[in-house]
């Protein structure tokens, strides 16, 4: 039997289209007035940023005893950058000049530490503070529901139990992800130009032998015109509660085009 290669094509995109169920006209409106609730980087223009990390180094306690003095005066004296663009982020750091490999090997844990809990913070700072927690296009999201204090947006693609809850004022008050394996609880805090990412409590049981309660707080101010985090206070479980700052702060925008309906 010959095919119409054609037909079948179109066929199989209709199925396509067809299991991907559309969200009602009604839950779409509710999405759309929850996203506009927030703060959204992006779209006033923010393509990449770039700041010094400097940390309270009184929070962090894991200096050796025996080399406490110059190893802390060598990581005072180290400089840390974090760079955020829309590929992701990264942080670098550079030890000052003439410190010797001897010198460098002994703090090497301490530095690859700090390193990675300013990549892990920056991570996922980006889903909630970067255009605000409700994803950007209504393909992401499976549906809504109505509950008694607000609504749940199940999430596409996500894995088992991964959902959304806001309240009726469209307030972001959970986010479940990663088969429900990550459970966050946000905090936002209403400024003229949107609701603002200011803390979190996580449960994260992804590893279950290991479970981490991560809670971290915000302080933000503006840079080149826009909201940006400068002070971060972090804490995982009772090993970790520290701060660091964000200086010298330097951003890159693109034009902004208003597409009207």
């Amino acid at each position: 039997m010959t095919r119409n290669w054609p037909i079948v094509l179109l066929l199989m995109l209709s199925c396509i289209t067809l299991s991907a169920q559309s969200l009602a006209p009604r839950d779409k409106v509710i999405i759309e007035s929850a996203r506009a609730k927030y703060y959204n980087l992006q779209t006033l223009g923010l393509e990449s940023f770039t700041c010094s990390v400097d940390f309270d180094f009184s929070t962090i306690p894991y200096l050796s005893p025996a080399t406490q003095e110059a190893d802390r005066k060598l990581l005072v004296g180290t400089t840390f950058k974090i760079s955020l663009d829309r590929r992701g982020s990264s942080v670098q750091h550079a030890y000052p000049a003439g410190t010797t490999d001897i010198e460098q090997q002994r703090v090497t844990q301490m530095t690859n530490l700090l390193t990675s809990i300013v990549t892990g913070f920056f991570q996922t700072w980006p889903s909630k503070g970067l255009q605000g927690p409700i994803l950007s296009y209504d393909s992401q999201i499976e549906s809504l529901t109505s509950t008694d204090s607000g609504y749940t947006l199940k999430l596409r693609d996500a894995g088992v139990d991964a959902h959304i809850d806001i309240d009726k004022n469209y307030l972001v008050t959970r986010m479940v992800t990663f088969n429900g394996s990550i459970d966050e609880h946000l905090v936002f805090e209403a400024t003229p130009d949107g609701l603002v990412f200011v803390a979190n409590v996580v449960h994260d049981k992804t590893d279950p032998r290991n479970p981490a309660d991560i809670r971290y707080t915000l302080k933000h101010n503006l840079v080149d015109g826009l909201r940006m985090p400068v002070f971060v206070n972090l804490q995982v479980n009772q090993n970790i509660n520290m701060n660091f700052t964000l200086d010298k702060c330097i951003v890159s925008k693109g034009k902004v085009i208003t597409l009207k309906p």
